[in-house]
């Protein structure tokens, strides 16, 4: 899947579209101009690396279900409606998410923790995810709901 992501190059704040299933930098833009031929090599390599291993990027997001627990911040991106089928997705993203962190829990408890999650989020728009390289935040409407050094600490589940 193709995301538009912004990052700071040489050239200032740019675009970069980065598919995420091959981790592999297709393009960076800077306003409308495309700069990716104009970064040396090095620069691409480090900002390819860096993206594939989630840091030094912001992503925003229209709209977005959140959701605060015990284990993390999860945020499920919308596309098009909140519907049921939606909330339905995210409680199957939770879940899978806690079946591959967490296989000593029992399936059961990872399925009504999802559940529990997923009834306690809330939909907000405006949703930006900054992934520094020391500090991961996530900011709502301009306000900051929570910063952290842990970068497993906030998910950011595929989305429906």
């Amino acid at each position: 899947m193709n995301q538009l992501l912004t990052v700071n190059t040489r050239f200032g704040t740019s675009t970069a579209l980065f598919n995420t299933i091959h981790k592999r930098l297709i393009t960076v833009m800077h306003g409308d101009e495309d700069v990716t031929t104009s970064l040396q090599e090095w620069e691409r390599n480090s900002l390819q690396q860096d993206l594939a291993n989630g840091f030094g990027y912001t992503q925003t997001f229209k709209a977005a279900r959140v959701v605060s627990t015990g284990f993390g911040t999860f945020i499920f991106p919308l596309r098009g409606r909140d519907c049921e089928s939606r909330r339905f997705e995210m409680a199957v993203q939770i879940a899978g998410w806690m079946a591959e962190t967490r296989p000593h829990q029992d399936s059961a408890y990872q399925t009504s923790a999802a559940v529990r999650a997923v009834e306690n989020s809330e939909r907000y728009t405006n949703v930006v995810y900054k992934a520094g390289h020391d500090q991961f935040s996530i900011i709502i409407n301009g306000n900051t709901l929570g910063k952290t050094r842990i970068k497993s600490d906030i998910i950011v589940l595929e989305g429906k």
